[in-house]
């Protein structure tokens, strides 16, 4: 994935996305696939760490020296999961958007 692919899906707004499908892929729609793919796949990396954050701050919580480090592990884990949840999501939906209105004119 190039540069600007990688900063959209960091940036995660459709808008950024959008104008990365658009440097990087032009009107072909394979590569604009196959850069929705890579994209969608970087972001669904990070959710899955986030849920092994959020599952091992849970198993650390059940003691109470562990609590120190798993509460905000678990925390961090949630929201990590939350944020690259929303960028999937952004992802295919920026494609979605860009690809009707290539078919559009």
């Amino acid at each position: 994935m190039k540069d600007s692919a990688a900063t959209a899906v960091a940036l995660g707004s459709i808008e950024a996305i959008r104008s990365a499908l658009v440097l990087e892929a032009g009107t072909d729609a394979a590569r604009i696939e196959a850069l929705r793919v890579q994209m969608s796949e970087a972001a669904t990396k990070m959710k899955r760490a986030g849920y092994w954050a959020l599952a091992l701050g849970i198993l650390l919580s059940l003691t109470v020296l562990g609590a120190v480090i798993g509460l905000p592990m678990a925390l961090t884990g949630a929201v990590m999961a939350w944020v690259f949840g929303r960028r999937v999501r952004n992802v295919n939906e920026a494609c979605r958007q860009y690809l009707a209105s290539i078919q559009a004119g």
